[in-house]
């Protein structure tokens, strides 16, 4: 946007996803003058998603992911509705018709109320055109928000059947009767869908803690070794292994909404929400339970915080492994390693800030969980390490 200072409007695409990203935008940019929000039957944007799929093969639109996707429309858009109906500013179309229909009607609506100039309603009428023309349109389960002039009066609009004119379904000042009807019926949608999500995830989690399968969580500054440790515990234990880094970036790669969300965060350089976190962990240990002996969780959690939240939403640790290592060897090491690895944090200045931020954070989770920790000295060979590792985890089954 502030490259484009001269713009009389500006069109954002699917964005918001949810009322904590609507608050921040007003915030920090600046408030929406209209809302689009394009309304398709269930059953209709699963045809247009399949039918995409078998075009395209796009990653997000497998089984498993558009139904990840719709769970969270149901679940995040009757706080969006309610929030922009609330400022009177939402418009919904009707988005099950023929295509031209539907356009037609985002059109007149984004044009409406926006400046009447003929050079932006030819820029408007080409977004949109531009929106059906690609595979924009088979996304109608996202909102798009247009900033310009402000907005006066929010309607529903749906084309008939010909297609010869646009009927106004309801006209309405009264904000608690606008779009009422619609978000009676995303209410009703989101909360089913939250609760069947809920009452699965709470049975996973249940046959999981009756398993009874250890979960490790393993710690160690940068250069410690660890992950290698966990490699051989995976290779002789049959334990299965969880980095929180691995998840996150499979996730990215996975092409999913989260993953763009996740993507825009990380380059960003800003932290990932725990909660986030918690759920992809979670996820990852309920699909692998029932073909695993133990789950190493390796570099979480990274503090106190973390930990506890872990314990409260997933299961409790069976213990912790703290491969201790001086600031000489580790920074030694890691100067080593970065004489072939080519990583740009493998330097002296960023391994020293490295170290102290590892100090400062994880130390007290080893502090916090002292009646679980065992601590290795990681100073050895590998194999004398792992003999260390050994006699922790056979004390478990014992």
């Amino acid at each position: 946007m502030q490259k484009h200072p001269d713009c009389s409007c500006f069109v954002v695409d699917g964005y918001p996803r949810n009322l904590q990203q609507a608050n921040m935008f007003e915030r920090k940019i600046g408030k929406i003058d209209l809302v689009v929000l394009i309304h398709c039957r269930e059953e209709v944007l699963l045809q247009r998603l399949r039918s995409r799929w078998e075009r395209s093969h796009r990653l997000d639109d497998t089984k498993r992911a558009i139904e990840k996707r719709l769970q969270y429309h149901n679940q995040h858009s009757p706080q969006l509705v309610r929030h922009y109906r609330d400022k009177a500013v939402l418009r919904v179309v009707e988005g099950d018709r023929q295509e031209d229909l539907v356009t037609n009607d985002i059109t007149d609506v984004m044009t409406e109320d926006l400046n009447n100039e003929n050079s932006v309603q030819q820029s408007v009428k080409r977004y949109i055109s531009s929106l059906t023309e690609s595979s924009c349109y088979d996304d109608s389960v996202e909102s798009a928000a247009a900033m310009g002039n402000a907005c006066k009066t929010p309607e529903v609009h749906s084309g008939k059947a010909n297609g010869d004119a646009v009927e106004d379904k309801a006209m309405t000042t009264d904000p608690e009767l606008v779009n009422k009807p619609y978000v009676e019926e995303l209410n009703n949608a989101g909360e089913a869908a939250e609760m069947a999500e809920q009452q699965q995830r709470e049975a996973e989690l249940t046959k999981l803690r009756e398993a009874k399968i250890p979960v490790i969580f393993v710690l160690g500054g940068p250069g410690s070794g660890k992950g290698t440790q966990c490699e051989k515990i995976v290779e002789r234990y049959s334990f299965t292994h969880l980095s929180t880094g691995d998840l996150l970036r499979a996730e990215v790669q996975s092409g999913s909404s989260q993953g763009k969300l996740l993507a825009n965060i990380m380059e960003e350089g800003k932290l990932v929400p725990l909660e986030t976190v918690l759920g992809l962990l979670q996820e990852a240990m309920l699909t692998r339970c029932k073909n695993t002996k133990g789950f190493l969780i390796d570099g979480y959690p990274r503090e106190v915080a973390q930990g506890i939240e872990f314990e409260k939403q997933i299961i409790d640790c069976t213990c912790v492994i703290y491969y201790e290592v001086s600031d000489a060897v580790m920074k030694e090491r890691l100067l080593k390693r970065g004489e072939s690895s080519g990583r740009l944090d493998d330097n002296e200045e960023t391994i020293t800030k490295r170290l102290t931020t590892f100090k400062a954070l994880t130390l007290p989770v080893i502090d916090y969980y002292k009646d679980k920790a065992k601590q290795i000295s990681a100073e050895g060979s590998v194999e004398e390490v792992f003999i260390q590792t050994c006699a922790v985890l056979d004390a478990l089954s014992a």
